[in-house]
C-alpha cells in the first residue's frame, strides 16, 4: 500500500545547532554531537532528549540518535520538534535520504534547512511508526553490543602493543612504502559523483577503527580528473584538519579514496598496518600539539612523515603483525 507524501517540514522541525568551542567544554554527562556523531561531553545540555541530529556541513547527512539530553554543535541540524512523531522512526527516515544530491556547497559538503524542509517524504501512520521505531531500537542494541566487542578487540591490540619491545628510534616514514594526501573531485563535475561506486571517506568519518562504509562514493572518472587516488585495503588514514578531529585514524578494509583532509599511509610489508596504526595512535597528543592555524588547526603531511617513534626489531615486528593483524581483521 502506498502512502501519500508530505514535506519533511510537516513531519518535524529542524534547527541549526549551537556553537561550543572545545575550550569552553567542561567534562560532564552531556554528549556533544557534531556532524560526525558524538565527539565530546559537557556539563550543560541545550536540547532535551530523545534527539535526532544530522550532519549539516562536513560529514553531510550523518544521523545520530541520542537517548537523553544533549548539545548539538553548529555543524548540525537537530530535530527541534517531532510534532508527535516517533523519534526513532524519524531517525531511520532521515537515514534514507540521499544527501549528496542535495549538497548546495562547492568545496565543503553542506545542505540547508529549507531544502530539507521542502523534501517530500511518506506520511506513515503513527502505529506503523511505533513498530518501525521498536525494530530500530533492537538494531541499536545490537550495534551497541558490536561496538563493545570492537572496543574489546581494540584493547587487546593495544595491550599487545604495550608489551612490544621497542629498542630503536626512527620515523613514520621508515615504516611506510607510500605517504600521500587524499583529494576531492570537483563538485561541479557530475561525472565524478553520479552513480559512484568507489567509497570516498572524509576526515570526519575517521573514528580510530576500521573504515567499512563511506558517506559518499566517487566514480572511476574522478580518479582520472582529479588528484584523488584509489587506496588499497590496509591503508592507514590520518586526519590532518580541524580540532578535535586532527590526528584521528582510520584503517581501510576495502579499496577506497579519501579527501584532502586525510593523509594516507601504506606500511611496508615487514612492518604491517597494525604496527603503524598503533604507533600513530600512541602519538595522537604529539600530533595535535603540532597542529597550527588560528581558524582551523592543521598538521602537514611532512609532520606525520617526520614524526619520530620508537620501533621494534624486525623479528618482534613480524610477531606483532601476525597477532595484531588478526585482531584488526576481526574488527572489520
Amino acid at each position: 500500500m502506498g502512502f501519500r507524501e508530505i514535506p519533511l517540514g510537516e513531519l518535524v522541525t529542524l534547527k541549526r545547532g549551537f556553537d561550543l568551542p572545545a575550550r569552553r567544554r567542561r567534562p560532564g554527562p552531556i554528549p556533544v554531537v557534531s556532524s560526525s556523531g558524538v565527539v565530546d561531553n559537557h556539563t550543560e545540555a541545550r536540547v532535551k532528549g530523545p534527539g535526532v541530529v544530522l550532519g549539516r556541513t562536513g560529514t553531510l547527512g550523518r544521523i545520530t540518535f541520542v537517548e537523553g539530553d544533549y548539545w548539538p554543535l553548529n555543524t548540525t541540524l537537530y530535530v527541534a520538534d517531532f510534532k508527535g512523531h516517533e523519534p526513532r522512526y524519524v531517525s531511520g527516515l532521515l537515514e534514507t535520504i540521499d544527501y549528496a544530491t542535495l549538497n548546495d556547497k562547492a568545496a565543503i559538503p553542506g545542505v540547508c534547512r529549507r531544502t530539507l524542509h521542502d523534501l517530500r517524504v511518506p506520511a506513515i501512520p503513527s502505529r506503523e511508526q511505533r513498530r518501525i521505531g521498536a525494530l530500530l531500537k533492537l538494531l541499536d542494541r545490537k550495534r551497541a553490543v558490536l561496538s563493545q566487542l570492537d572496543a574489546t578487540l581494540a584493547g587487546l591490540a593495544h595491550a599487545l602493543f604495550l608489551e612490544l619491545p621497542r629498542r630503536r628510534e626512527g620515523t613514520v616514514d621508515d615504516l611506510c612504502s607510500t605517504i600521500v594526501n587524499g583529494g576531492t573531485p570537483s563538485r561541479r563535475d557530475a561525472e565524478c559523483w553520479r552513480d559512484g561506486t568507489i567509497p570516498w571517506f572524509r576526515s570526519g568519518e575517521l573514528d580510530d577503527g576500521p573504515l567499512v562504509s563511506a558517506g559518499e562514493s566517487i566514480t572511476a572518472a574522478a580518479l582520472e580528473r582529479s588528484n584523488c587516488r584509489l587506496l588499497e585495503p590496509g591503508t592507514v588514514l590520518v586526519a590532518l584538519y580541524a580540532s578535535p578531529t586532527v590526528g584521528r585514524l582510520g584503517l581501510l578494509t576495502a579499496p577506497a579514496a579519501a579527501n584532502q583532509a586525510c593523509c594516507a599511509l601504506i606500511a611496508l610489508p615487514d612492518q604491517g598496518a597494525a604496527l603503524l596504526f598503533q604507533l600513530l595512535f600512541e602519538a595522537r597528543d604529539r600530533l595535535q600539539s603540532l597542529a597550527t592555524g588560528a581558524a582551523q588547526q592543521t598538521i602537514r603531511q611532512s609532520v606525520v612523515r617526520d614524526l619520530r617513534v620508537r620501533l621494534p626489531d624486525a623479528d618482534d615486528a613480524v610477531r606483532f603483525r601476525q597477532q595484531a593483524d588478526l585482531l584488526h581483521r576481526q574488527r572489520a
